[in-house]
């Protein structure tokens, strides 16, 4: 089983039913809600879902992110320099 970390664009696009960014992402996505591997979803990233709601950017609130989160396959994450890093190498690519 393989673990991902999930961005805030990946993530919202991926509840709201759009396709994740690239078919590699989107595919990361609907393997794990097969059970087939994990998404890891960093503090940061529902500190950004929690502002774009509230300023009206996104209809995802942090209640359909917790809901989403109850599955084994999606896991919280608090911010700590290991995950910090890792987010950071995503986002340079």
């Amino acid at each position: 089983m393989s673990s991902y970390v999930a961005d805030t664009q990946a993530l919202v696009k991926f509840m709201m039913g759009q396709k994740v960014i690239n078919h590699q992402c989107h595919h990361a996505f609907l393997s794990a809600d097969r059970g087939e591997n994990t998404i890891i979803i960093p503090a940061v990233v529902l500190m950004e879902v929690l502002y774009l709601f509230e300023k009206n950017r996104i209809e995802i609130d942090l209640i359909q992110t917790e809901n989403l989160m109850k599955s084994k396959n999606y896991q919280f994450e608090p911010l700590s320099l290991e995950i910090l890093t890792i987010f950071g190498r995503f986002r340079r690519h």
